[in-house]
């Protein structure tokens, strides 16, 4: 799927006129929309309210990242195969965010289909198209199909195309919370293991969180009857959210 599959001809110069003019497209994106703790794409841009999405690439940023850990940089003039992934990951995240709640699901991905054309270097400037395709229900899973073209901005050719099929469901605490509400006491305590174990991979975090119940708390307030269910989705997320 292309944007011409979507868009007319006068819509397409005006996504192409809209992101030109995108005030976002140098600022780095937040860590909590991105899911890593080294952001490396711009804001993300949406056109209209089409399931259409562009970013430009921080090189400088992602040049950070070195997938044979060597150095404190990659070391060669143009990017990884991993470096592709990367951006992706981190633009997939916040694109498709802006349609659902997307911290609330998880997903899964098969079916990648992946066309490098031409190497980036470093050099380059670079934004990435998004483009969402609904598949609808599958065996219990939301279905999509995810294109994405990698772009060199100063002559618009293509260095890179990648399309994935993606299965998404609710996260299982939320399936946990779901239960609660509908009576389930059962369903108390598979929360609270599943606490448990939240408490012990976020103490693992190279940067701890900062505004975060404490799980005891969460704990007690549960076995009270009570369901602290904004508290619970912060505490299963292991960013902090800018206010």
């Amino acid at each position: 799927m292309e944007i011409k599959d979507i868009l007319s001809e006068r819509e397409i110069a005006k996504y192409h006129e809209a992101w030109r003019n995108f005030s976002g497209k140098y600022t780095l994106e937040e860590e909590f929309n991105v899911h890593s703790s080294m952001p490396v794409i711009s804001k993300v841009f949406q056109f209209r309210d089409k399931p259409i999405f562009r970013t430009h690439v921080i090189q400088k940023e992602l040049k950070k990242f070195n997938p044979y850990f060597t150095s404190n940089k990659y070391p060669h003039p143009f990017w990884h195969a991993q470096h592709f992934f990367m951006v992706l990951e981190q633009f997939y995240h916040e694109s498709s965010n802006k349609i659902r709640d997307n911290p609330k699901l998880i997903g899964k991905e098969n079916e990648a289909h992946i066309y490098l054309k031409r190497p980036v270097m470093w050099r380059d400037r670079v934004s990435v198209e998004l483009i969402l395709e609904d598949l609808g229900k599958f065996h219990g899973y939301d279905r999509e199909k995810d294109y994405s073209f990698f772009y060199n901005e100063s002559n618009n050719k293509i260095y890179a195309e990648i399309s994935v099929q993606t299965f998404w469901q609710l996260r299982a605490y939320i399936q946990e919370i779901e239960k609660i509400k509908q009576g389930n006491r059962e369903a108390v305590d598979s929360l609270i293991r599943k606490i448990e174990m939240q408490d012990i991979n976020l103490k693992r975090l190279i940067k701890p969180r900062k505004t975060l119940m404490n799980s005891d708390e969460l704990i007690s307030r549960l076995k009270e009857g009570n369901l602290p269910e904004q508290e619970l989705h912060d505490f299963f997320s292991f960013w902090d959210k800018k206010s």
